[in-house]
């Protein structure tokens, strides 16, 4: 990762993306917490679950971030639907009289990187009439790497080079709050437009902003044009963002989109998706390393706003272990530091993001406090005596809807939380009410596979299935709920993602348990054990009975399910008492 920021700044810098003072002045080491060289497997294993518990929890923001926008644009009206068209599946020409089949894939990227550089002059040109046109600046890219281009081959084509569509790129930021602009450059490459006979033809255009369900990963969106060099046979990437996502992004916009690939964002509810199965002697140590970089945060070698980061990442670490009253005075510190109550003077080392969001951090406070009293009445001491967490979740969600608004992903998914506490409080009839009010706001705002709604819908099935004994109309509710989650989260992630696995095994072991009262519920138990049967036989086939790992992130993903999804551990081949 530190690889493509590196490169992405370069490239930035040279498409005009970005100020070359901001890329050529790299962060200094002290502003990174100091590593270990000398630390044991079990230590090294636990900074990277860390890290990735932190980078989870900053792209879920971001996420909501770019919803936001989104839903900012349908209500403004101004959202001009460009529109998906041309061949879906297009690929470069194989360059001739070569036998290119018995070419490896270093050689064939070879041939095709001497035709993206035989392409290069026309495209700059190309580039250049296009910003005269449409008087927006179009910046022309390098030519992709080989390094970049063959692990984008083998992760998203299948191994197939000719799919490579970006080996040279160009990228324009439109003006405009809407789509105007972008609609304008895609219709002139169409029959008939202005650009059409330009010795370049149409082949495909991508419109992330066509619905609610086309979000790229980690929620951004543009808009993508591929058109075919008519001399070479090259097919290039016009790539047009619209401002107001593109200033969100900002510099560092490929590390968002890196680490949302790397924790599978798409798939996430909460952070505490990434630390769920994880063996307890790591989360332990995951624990200590917590301590160590809140220890580093308070020192003055840490930048500003790295202390925010740290606690809240330390707070939610903690509450995804069960310790709420840690993590309720975590987060309590953090929000009085964003809020100025505990130092006057630290509201311009944060940024806008962290200052808007402090809300959340009090409904989490709420949270703890009332999964404290819940667990064990009185725990917490003194220090929450007389806090009432419906309260506290309460104000929390005031503060939100006063900055974001009631309709931003943040404060809706504030909003679930708190009928989550109504719930465990014993308020059947609010949380019921409550949870129904979310679940259509994120049906408008975000879609129905987002994953916050999917989240909810989970939240809203524990719920209705807790409450199953006061009320068998909430048990049938509670098992549409998981199954219309399941169906968003397989959409989004796919059967085999822990989140669909778990959801699936839930929805097996609830209709299993209450086969004789549900509706069908002897077809519905058999379904999902076909279900589940099938990923089992799906992940053997991808990955082999004694799947042996060939990638880090396959071994961090599976050992990491492997506790909590039994089947799954079978189906790998890993003893479910060895998994850590």
């Amino acid at each position: 990762t530190e690889d493509y920021q590196r490169e992405s700044r370069v490239a930035a810098v040279e498409m005009g993306c970005a100020s070359s003072t901001a890329a050529s002045s790299p962060r200094s080491p002290a502003q990174s917490p100091p590593v270990n060289t000398n630390a044991s497997p079990l230590h090294t294993r636990a900074v990277k679950e860390y890290e990735m518990f932190e980078k989870a929890g900053e792209a879920l923001d971001v996420m909501s971030e770019y919803m936001h926008l989104y839903k900012q644009l349908m209500d403004e009206e101004t959202l001009l639907q460009v529109g998906n068209a041309g061949d879906p599946t297009p690929r470069n020409r194989t360059p001739s009289p070569t036998d290119w089949a018995a070419l490896t894939k270093s050689e064939q990227f070879g041939f095709l990187k001497k035709t993206a550089e035989q392409t290069l002059p026309r495209f700059e040109t190309l580039a250049k009439n296009l910003g005269g046109l449409h008087n927006i600046d179009f910046k022309v890219g390098p030519v992709k790497n080989r390094d970049r281009a063959l692990e984008k081959v083998d992760r998203d084509y299948g191994g197939d080079v000719l799919k490579l569509l970006d080996m040279i790129r160009c990228s324009a930021v439109c003006p405009m709050h809407n789509l105007a602009d972008a609609k304008a450059i895609v219709e002139s490459f169409k029959e008939g437009g202005s650009m059409c006979g330009q010795g370049w033809d149409f082949v495909r255009c991508k419109d992330a902003f066509g619905s609610l369900d086309d979000f790229l990963t980690g929620g951004y969106r543009d808009i993508k044009l591929n058109l075919r060099c008519r001399k070479t046979g090259l097919i290039v990437e016009v790539q047009l963002h619209l401002k107001r996502f593109y200033d969100v992004k900002g510099l560092d916009g490929y590390t968002h989109f890196a680490n949302s690939r790397k924790v599978k964002v798409d798939g996430l509810g909460t952070t505490a998706d990434v630390v769920a199965g994880l063996p307890i002697a790591l989360t332990q140590e995951m624990l200590d390393v917590g301590e160590q970089r809140l220890a580093w945060a308070r020192s003055a070698e840490a930048p500003p706003g790295a202390l925010i980061r740290t606690l809240r990442t330390n707070a939610e670490l903690q509450h995804a272990h069960q310790r709420n009253q840690q993590a309720a005075t975590l987060f309590e510190e953090a929000h009085e530091l964003l809020t100025g109550a505990h130092d006057a003077a630290s509201g311009g080392r944060f940024t806008g993001r962290q200052v808007d969001y402090a809300g959340m951090l009090l409904v989490m406070i709420g949270r703890c406090l009332v999964e404290l009293r819940r667990s064990d009445a009185g725990a917490g001491g003194d220090k929450w005596a007389g806090k009432g967490g419906l309260k506290c979740a309460e104000e929390g969600i005031e503060e939100l809807t006063r900055r974001l608004g009631a309709s931003h992903p943040v404060t809706l998914r504030a909003r679930a939380m708190y009928a989550y506490l109504l719930g465990l409080s014993g308020k059947i009839a609010e949380a019921d009410k409550e949870y129904q009010d979310v679940l259509d706001a994120q049906a408008r705002v975000l879609g129905m596979t987002h994953p916050d709604i999917v989240e909810t819908l989970q939240s809203y099935g524990n719920f209705a299935s807790d409450a199953e004994t006061n009320n068998a109309d909430l048990l049938h509710t509670g098992v549409r709920a998981y199954e219309t989650a399941l169906a968003g989260s397989v959409s989004r992630a796919g059967f085999i993602h822990p989140r669909s696995i778990l959801l699936l095994e839930t929805l097996m072991e609830l209709c299993d348990r209450h086969c004789d009262v549900l509706k069908d519920g002897e077809k519905r138990c058999a379904k999902y054990h076909r279900l589940l049967e099938e990923v089992d036989v799906a992940i053997s086939a991808e990955y082999g009975t004694a799947h042996q790992f060939p990638a880090v992130d396959m071994e961090e993903l599976w050992c990491s399910a492997a506790v909590q999804f039994p089947a799954v551990a079978t189906a790998v081949g890993i003893p479910v008492k060895s998994a850590d």
